[in-house]
């Protein structure tokens, strides 16, 4: 009998974490797949000049960046790379 009760507690469990599991998909799903740089910018603490200068010298425009409305989008897929470079920059 309590085999069956730590089963059911289990069960219940893991319909939560499958729960959990498909927001956090929905999630990413939603989220955009361009940032602005100056946001960018902000976010890692360097400034825009800077960040314009790294991305045009170290990436593909059209792939990786591009303009849209005035404005610099850069690839939320670079995005790690970048955080990591200056993260990087910052300890030397």
């Amino acid at each position: 009998m309590s085999a069956n009760i730590e089963f059911e507690k289990l069960d219940k469990k893991l319909d939560g974490l499958f729960s959990k599991i498909d927001k956090l998909e929905d999630t990413i799903k939603k989220m955009p797949n361009w940032i602005g740089l100056p946001t960018l910018a902000y976010d890692i603490g360097i400034s825009r000049q800077t960040l314009h200068k790294h991305i045009i010298s170290n990436y593909e425009p059209e792939v990786d960046f591009n303009k849209q409305n005035n404005s610099i989008m850069i690839s939320c897929q670079i995005v790690p790379l970048i955080k990591d470079y200056y993260e990087r920059k910052s300890k030397k």
